[in-house]
């Protein structure tokens, strides 16, 4: 009888102990999974794949250059125009992929064209041809294409220049869409602090309740680009009579400019995704004016109630 007791025992520590282990091993793949699962929230597909690095260049060497997924950008000793040509088409296609996603004409987006998330239909001056190593761009206005790529004449190449100067045209007008969607959202975000002011003044209560995060600022670009596309940062976008080092230098400003886009573009997915519309704003102005009646309605019910009357008068509609 004690062997079999001592047995019993032994068998059921031994599963208390197995039930323990796997309990402690489902808790570290939860704690993984959720770790996994908050990474990826805070990576964008986008920019991972059209990455955008800038190399750092204190030493003063010249031989620092910024890389589209991986590519470098620019002229200079050991970069040919194979690589030069693949960095246009990336930064072609993240551009060309960031205003169709923001654009209000696609078809996925009609529905919801009227929020901060869209750009007008047609923001850039330009439609791009992405096509690997051989992007180009066409006028919006003339109609006329230009090429993205090399081997080009580097004493002078009005055609390409063409093409860098209405491409970095094109990320100052998506730029400036962007800014003035940013504006919108701030405005109304304004109102609506400032009808919850109102709503807490007329209660007596102090307005400092109410939330008041870091103001936050519209978009705009590190680097001035200059309306026509030429410059960027006071310096010159043209290959033409240029040197090979301040070209490139150029290249790296365009660059972190159009990162800048890629990255505002991420924050508005972002918050989209979590629910933090511009028609959110609206809706939350519409909730204050909702709840204000209601506040009113109630005042006139215990009004109505304390003169011993039968039938309280109707709040008049606000």
């Amino acid at each position: 009888l004690e062997r079999a007791y001592w047995l019993e025992l032994d068998a059921a520590l031994s599963a208390a102990s197995t039930a323990a282990d796997d309990a402690a091993a489902t808790l570290c793949r939860a704690e993984r999974a959720s770790a996994s699962l908050e990474s990826l929230k805070s990576r964008d597909a986008i920019c991972d794949l059209h990455r955008i690095w800038v190399e750092d260049d204190s030493d003063g060497s010249g031989n620092a250059f910024a890389t589209v997924a991986g590519c470098r950008a620019g002229r200079g000793a050991g970069l040919g125009w194979d690589e030069a040509n693949a960095a246009f088409g990336s930064a072609a296609r993240l551009l060309a992929t960031l205003v169709r996603v923001h654009s209000s004409s696609s078809k996925e987006n009609e529905k919801a064209s009227t929020t901060s998330f869209f750009l007008p239909s047609s923001p850039l001056r330009l439609r791009i041809l992405p096509a690997g190593s051989t992007p180009r761009v066409v006028d919006a206005r003339t109609g006329a294409v230009h090429d993205l790529f090399g081997p080009v004449n580097t004493i002078y190449c009005p055609a390409f220049d063409k093409g860098v100067a209405l491409f970095a045209g094109g990320v100052r007008d998506f730029a400036l869409a962007a800014a003035a969607a940013d504006r919108r959202r701030l405005l109304k975000r304004r109102k609506t602090r400032k009808k919850k002011k109102e709503l807490l003044l007329s209660r007596s209560v102090s307005p400092s309740s109410v939330e008041q995060g870091e103001e936050e600022k519209a978009f705009s670009l590190p680097f001035e680009i200059e309306p026509s596309g030429e410059k960027v940062g006071g310096l010159s976008l043209r290959l033409s009579l240029s040197k090979d080092r301040r070209w490139s230098r150029a290249l790296k400003l365009l660059l972190t400019d159009l990162q800048s886009c890629a990255a505002w573009s991420a924050r508005e997915r972002a918050r989209r995704f979590r629910g933090e519309e511009e028609d959110d704003g609206e809706g939350e102005e519409e909730g204050d004016g909702d709840e204000e009646e209601e506040e009113e309605q109630r005042g006139v019910e215990a009004a109505g109630a304390s003169s011993s009357s039968t039938t309280p008068a109707p709040a008049e509609a606000t």
